[in-house]
């Protein structure tokens, strides 16, 4: 394994001495089964200057981590600076922060900014070389979709969304993780994730069982029987001794599916479970060990469910040691081709071509009523009227069509019509805060406009893509020229579940459109 890594600081001594350090561990074996070894190639750069002038202009290869000082010539954000650049710059760089400063609210500060890990200057050098390859490891995991060399996905899925999933399914399946919850409107992929577990399972030598459960197709009087089992009498109809889901999935993993539906009384029994891997069969008194592993979903904010009390906070906890998303499609459009040419290569009678002015038009629906569900559907029903392996516009479905219209007149109608001028004098403007003015104004005028604001909307409304879009909200808010509250508390748990915000200002001050000397 080869790492191209750059440092970056201006103190010599440190500078040298982690080159040095990772110099020193390159060729020592990281396998002893395998015999790979680790091979540091390393560029090292006195200051952010050096590095700008010598990094970005060099036709060098681009590097897979970049070891960043946080003070550099007297500014205590240089590091943070940088790592923004070299995000923008490389998106696939692993960008670590390493500094004498490693108290919580500075290691917080910092990976909030967007750095990938941090590691301390008060560990040894001997120590940085597995420090750092631990940081990228870890690093890579969570940003599965910037690999460099990404695998083809093994099962039927397609879209980034998926195959980030399917790579962090293996390093589930080996840690000591014991309840996942799968979360995600109606048909945005919940049972592929199912599948690409089982997939994964059935590809290992052992291959334990997974066993299915939709949860809503119990009546309350049976679902404790059907999960826990039961003896030969315990009630009428139990005419023989037998294991519930929850013991066959022993050894295994048990998906819930439609998890919010349990009663109160199934959620009492499902939490005692897994909080203490036993169960009793219903009519019987002995308790049985077991070894089961979770995987749930539904199609409602189990969250939302919790704090409406319909559901047991201390079970949503258990069951969601972590976590997998699956956004709706309107918030990842740029998915949208890769998920019709799949379904293209394996409908009936394909594969089929969509021709690009008919892509452009699919990409404008929000698709609201079934996700990728609903994109499968409508090219099925657009094979109906192709002629050809082709399909045009014309074979779009009428309410598909309507549906386009309707979601650009939404668009259309978010912003007042209204002038700004801007007025520079003397040959000088401060375009950073002119663009931050025009972006705030246009997300408040936006929100004017509508009680429930989305993601979609926003990013209708200002032109700037999903992921880009969230960084600046945060960051506005982080700056005090946005406030949490401008929002309903609703926007931020929907779309920001696991990247808390932290709010400075009142963000009440007025906006200026106007700028002059």
């Amino acid at each position: 394994m080869k790492l191209i890594v750059h440092i970056v600081e201006d103190t010599e001594a440190f500078l040298l001495g982690a080159q040095r350090a990772l110099v020193k561990a390159s060729g020592q074996k990281q396998n002893k089964d395998t015999g790979d070894t680790l091979h540091f190639e390393v560029s090292a750069f006195r200051g952010p200057n050096e590095w700008r002038n010598k990094a970005l202009t060099s036709k060098s290869l681009i590097p897979d981590l970049c070891l960043l000082d946080i003070d550099m010539d007297g500014d205590q954000e240089a590091g943070l600076k940088l790592a923004r650049l070299v995000r923008d710059t490389w998106p696939q760089t692993i960008v670590v922060m390493y500094s004498h400063l490693d108290d919580a609210d500075t290691v917080l500060r910092l990976m909030a900014a967007g750095a990938d890990s941090f590691i301390s200057k008060k560990s040894s050098f001997d120590e940085l070389p597995s420090e750092l390859i631990h940081a990228y490891r870890v690093s890579l995991r969570k940003r599965p979709s910037l690999a460099i060399s990404p695998q083809p996905s093994s099962l039927h899925c397609a879209g980034a969304t998926l195959e980030a999933i399917e790579k962090r399914i293996p390093h589930i399946l080996n840690s000591a993780v014991r309840a996942i919850h799968v979360e995600g409107e109606t048909g945005t992929g919940k049972e592929v994730v199912a599948d690409l577990f089982e997939a994964a399972l059935q590809s290992s030598g052992r291959k334990p069982p997974f066993i299915r459960v939709n949860c809503g197709a119990f009546s309350s009087g049976l679902v404790e029987s059907e999960l826990l089992g039961h003896r030969k009498g315990a009630f009428t109809g139990a005419d023989s001794d037998r294991a519930g889901y929850i013991e066959a999935a022993s050894g295994g993993w048990l998906f819930l599916d439609e998890v919010a539906t349990l009663s109160a009384q199934a959620q009492v029994t499902l939490l005692r479970v897994i909080e203490n891997q036993t169960l009793t069969r219903i009519g019987e008194t002995r308790e049985r060990r077991i070894q089961t592993r979770f995987l749930s979903a539904c199609n409602e904010n189990l969250e939302a469910r919790v704090h409406a009390g319909t559901f047991r906070r201390d079970l949503w906890q258990r069951l969601t040691e972590t976590r997998l998303t699956l956004p709706p499609l309107r918030e990842r459009k740029q998915e949208i081709e890769s998920l019709i040419s799949h379904f293209c290569r394996l409908l009936d009678g394909g594969p089929y071509l969509v021709t690009p002015p008919t892509f452009e038009l699919l990409k404008r629906s929000d698709w609201t009523e079934g996700n990728v569900r609903e994109l499968r559907n409508c090219l099925r029903a657009m094979t109906e009227y192709a002629e050809s392996p082709v399909l045009g516009p014309n074979t779009i479905p009428s309410h598909v069509f309507e549906s386009i219209i309707a979601a650009q007149n939404a668009a259309a109608e978010i912003l007042p019509s209204r002038q700004v001028t801007f007025e520079i004098k003397q040959g000088s403007c401060d375009y950073d805060k002119l663009e931050e003015t025009l972006f705030v104004w246009v997300v408040k005028a936006a929100l004017a406009q509508s009680p429930r604001p989305t993601l979609r909307m926003l990013e209708s409304a200002t032109g700037i893509c999903m992921s880009t879009l969230r960084a600046r909200l945060k960051e506005s808010v982080r700056q005090g020229s946005l406030a949490q509250h401008d929002f309903p508390e609703s926007f931020w748990t929907r779309n920001f579940k696991a990247d808390p915000l932290v709010s400075r200002g009142d963000g009440r001050s007025g906006v200026a459109v106007a700028f002059s000397e």
